[in-house]
């Protein structure tokens, strides 16, 4: 037969006791390393080390900037008129504005207004970044100098949907916007972008929607 034996518990000075001794032994251990060890070597050590302890991420972003280079962004611009469709009661902010001559308003993305969108089941969340930065004048630094933007589209998603939204997410994005295009729904307007006084500007291109009333606004919420 097998007897039963009762153990006992430690008793609270000597957990103390040894949770005291294992603290003095690291810090006796982090002192030596403080003063052996260089601190560019502590820092490389450092750098080299934390990545094994820290979870990878399972998001993606992808940046789409408005420009590239000199030349405009089409993925950008199909973006844009892309994302408009998806307006609805629960963006949170717009820019709103009117031309003399329409009667309806035209409206915008604000910076840092987010969309949710779906495709193939795969949750897709795009948030809208702009910055402005100043232009000084290279003819004459004493006048005032201009701002220009730097207008671009965040799109976050999990990693193992890569091939999905390269593959077919954006090429459906390009050939929405062809169609838009066609149907004559986006209207593209030239007008002169980051004018410096007495220098010559850049000419940005704009997409102009087709206005959106808000009885649309109103529909898509039901």
């Amino acid at each position: 037969m097998f007897s039963l034996t009762t153990m006992s518990m430690p008793s609270t000075s000597s957990l103390f006791s040894t949770y005291a001794s294992i603290s003095a032994s690291m810090m006796l251990v982090r002192s030596i390393l403080n003063e052996v060890v260089p601190p560019p070597l502590r820092t490389y050590l450092h750098s080299a080390i934390m990545p094994f302890f820290t979870p990878k991420s399972s998001k993606m972003t992808l940046i789409i900037e408005e420009k590239n280079g000199f030349l405009l962004n089409e993925i950008y611009e199909a973006a844009e008129a892309f994302l408009s469709t998806k307006i609805n009661s629960k963006t949170n902010c717009l820019k709103v504005s009117k031309a003399p001559k329409e009667n309806k308003f035209t409206i915008q993305f604000e910076k840092g207004e987010e969309i949710v969108d779906f495709f193939d089941g795969v949750e897709l969340k795009w948030r809208f970044a702009c910055t402005e930065k100043e232009n000084p004048n290279p003819r004459n630094p004493n006048h005032p100098s201009s701002k220009s933007e730097k207008r671009q589209f965040e799109l976050c998603f999990n990693k193992k949907y890569i091939e999905i939204v390269m593959d077919c997410y954006l090429p459906f994005i390009l050939e929405k916007f062809k169609e838009m295009k066609d149907e004559g729904r986006v209207v593209k307007l030239k007008t002169l972008g980051n004018v410096c006084l007495g220098g010559l500007g850049s000419w940005d291109s704009i997409n102009f929607l087709h206005p959106m009333t808000f009885d649309r606004l109103a529909l898509d919420s039901f």
